[in-house]
């Protein structure tokens, strides 16, 4: 992550400086150690490169691989989505942008909360690690180097894990699925209790972010489920979705509004979907599961008791599993597959919103080499 300071540590004076010396080169060391871009303006890095507040390795290491490499830093910090703004005891900045994350600079007295940030989301070893690649697709021109500890949370223990060591840790980006089985429909249990947890808590640097539609499967089109999948696979469900988008064009349904992002693509669709799902959603919940043959019309559809089972089958419940294969055997053909998601217009805004805050909290230098 980019941490910044605030224009204020030109205003208090050397002496006020110096007091935080620790914090600096802690920064500096995680900078080096390839974990955060530490960006210091111009005129705090010449005060602390020529007023002694610095030992001599963190001031070689700032004149080196921060001072040559200025401008470039800050161009990084005013592109993404987010990066902290690090400021003296008791003077928060007022004037923020929406893009900066004020926190005390003292935080960072403790070599813990300098650490590598971390990417919390409900299955790390695939979910985690498919956000990863999907934030480096998302960079302009080359890729971006992404350094993020991938923290596991599924169930219940996603929102203890959320808020773990709040105040003490370094930068935390949760992601939970919605899981909500219509547009602006109530939220599932992992991201209810997540969301209540951080409520619970005042930590400027976790973040918890809630996906849009029912979950990261819903951002992957038709077109590419099929690729993944097997078209022979997929075919009828690939046919009722963009039959779906179509009858939603023709009643000027908002694209963010669309059923195609709550229709859980590894369940199917189930009684319960049906029973809580209601109008106008639930007509075209119908009219999907009529384009795969399911009758919309039984009994048990408004049975509580029936909720559980399917009324169409699942159609890709392994749809995640079988993208990570792919990204670990072949990145190349990950990214061709990917490559114009991020331009579609029902499901490329989520993705993208998503990816480029993973990219702002992973976005790291290289390890470097010189000792700091």
């Amino acid at each position: 992550m980019i941490i910044c300071l605030s224009p204020v540590f030109a205003e208090i004076g050397v002496d006020a400086v110096r007091s935080y010396r620790l914090a600096f080169e802690n920064l500096l060391r995680s900078h080096a150690y390839g974990w955060h871009l530490f960006v210091p303006d111009r005129e705090i890095s010449e005060v602390l490169a020529q007023e002694g507040i610095l030992g001599e390795n963190p001031r070689r290491f700032l004149l080196s691989a921060i001072g040559g490499k200025h401008a470039t830093l800050i161009a990084q910090a005013r592109s993404v989505r987010r990066h902290v703004l690090a400021y003296p005891d008791g003077q928060p900045p007022l004037d923020l942008d929406g893009r900066q994350i004020p926190v005390p600079l003292r935080r960072f007295e403790n070599m813990d909360c300098c650490a590598k940030a971390e990417l919390l989301t409900e299955n790390a070893g695939h979910d985690g690690e498919l956000f990863e690649e999907f934030a480096a697709l998302a960079t302009d021109g080359p890729r971006a180097p992404i350094s993020l500890k991938l923290l596991n949370g599924g169930g219940d223990t996603f929102a203890n894990e959320l808020i773990r060591d709040h105040g003490r840790c370094p930068p935390r980006l949760a992601i939970a699925d919605s899981d909500r089985i219509y547009p602006g429909g109530p939220l599932g249990q992992t991201a209810a209790k997540a969301a209540t947890a951080l409520g619970q808590i005042d930590d400027p640097v976790i973040e918890l972010k809630i996906t849009h539609g029912r979950a990261i499967e819903n951002y992957f089109p038709p077109s590419v489920v099929s690729e993944i999948m097997g078209e022979a696979a997929t075919t009828p469900f690939k046919t009722a979705h963009v039959e779906l988008l179509e009858e939603e064009r023709k009643q000027s349904v908002d694209i963010k509004e669309s059923m195609c992002l709550h229709i859980s693509w590894k369940k199917g669709v189930r009684f319960g979907d049906l029973r809580k799902t209601p109008a106008p959603y639930k007509l075209r919940l119908e009219l999907y599961v009529q384009k795969l043959g399911g009758n919309v019309s039984l009994a048990a559809a408004n049975d509580p008791s029936q909720d559980s089972v399917n009324v169409v089958a699942k159609s890709c419940a392994r749809l995640i599993q079988r993208t990570h294969q792919i990204l670990r055997a072949s990145p190349t053909e990950f990214a061709n597959l990917f490559a114009n998601v991020f331009d579609n217009e029902v499901y490329g805004s989520g993705l993208v919103e998503m990816s480029e805050t993973v990219l702002a909290y992973g976005l790291a230098p290289a390890r470097s080499a010189e000792p700091v």
